[in-house]
């Protein structure tokens, strides 16, 4: 029994058959009149709504992520410079004569 709701999950889930979904409903909406159209706005608003939710979150947790790496690295470089500099200052007062 779980065995066989976990294949319908997958069956309705899987991601190449969510894309065939949507063209789907696409090719409905190009050959459908304006009553058929006023249904599957009202079907899949919902659905159309979450997926752009979801494609937004993705892709500001990307950002974010790609973000604060940057964000790390460019410190890394800033203070690494700073550090260097610092310390051929210092050696070059020690070695300078008197």
């Amino acid at each position: 029994m779980p065995r066989d709701f976990l294949l319908q999950l997958l069956r309705y889930f899987w991601p190449a058959n969510m894309l065939r979904g949507f063209r789907s409903i696409l090719a409905e909406w190009y050959r459908g009149d304006v009553k058929d159209k006023g249904i599957l706005l009202l079907i899949f608003a919902p659905m159309l709504i979450c997926t752009l939710g979801l494609l937004y979150t993705f892709a500001s947790f990307i950002f974010e992520i790609i973000a604060k790496l940057l964000g790390w690295f460019l410190l890394t470089v800033l203070f690494g410079g700073g550090g260097i500099f610092c310390y051929e200052k210092l050696r070059e007062s020690r070695t300078a004569p008197r």
